[in-house]
């Protein structure tokens, strides 16, 4: 995967620092559209970054329009 994944910007480097924050901008609200913290997992079990959707009681799974909006922002992140 590339992307943001493992992006270094030097001190002072506003115009790729704006970039970078312009990928992932949309994603932000989204995060927060369910129960905090299951669409931050949804979207690291999408990166390869969590083995399994599994939650524990008393939080459930993202919705399905959710989870459908957050894998279209995560395949965003996931381009070249």
């Amino acid at each position: 995967m590339t992307g943001l994944h493992g992006v270094y910007l030097p001190a002072q480097d506003v115009r790729r620092a704006r970039g970078a924050w312009r990928t992932v901008a949309p994603m932000i609200p989204l995060l927060f559209a369910e129960s905090n913290p299951m669409p931050l997992k949804y979207c690291l079990l999408r990166l390869g970054l969590l083995r399994s959707p599994e939650c524990r009681l008393p939080l459930t799974q993202v919705s399905a329009g959710v989870a459908r909006t957050l894998d279209a922002v995560v395949a965003g992140l996931a381009r070249p």
